[in-house]
């Protein structure tokens, strides 16, 4: 691999975490500092999805919205993911 694939990677998953954390703040999603082990495989789960994700560009929109009153968007992989932490972090 090439610095610039470490690089390219870096900046995409840089782009996916941001997103992710926009998207638990308008979901109302807050972690407390001690999760037990289902959080916390929901939260790893979060991560992977949003740093493959190909709906990034989709997302970004939905956040610049920031309307989380349906949930997570109905396009996302996460949605499921996303509406476990939001039941169990409340």
């Amino acid at each position: 691999m090439e610095l610039a694939d470490f690089r390219a990677w870096g900046n995409r998953f840089n782009r996916g975490m941001t997103i992710r954390r926009q998207v638990m703040q308008i979901l109302g999603i807050s972690l407390p500092k001690r999760i037990g082990t289902e959080v916390r495989e929901a939260v790893r789960q979060s991560m992977i999805g949003c740093t493959t994700c190909d709906q990034l560009r989709s997302c970004s929109s939905w956040v610049s919205f920031g309307n989380g009153s349906d949930g997570p968007p109905v396009f996302c992989p996460n949605r499921a993911v996303f509406l476990r932490l939001m039941k169990e972090t409340s």
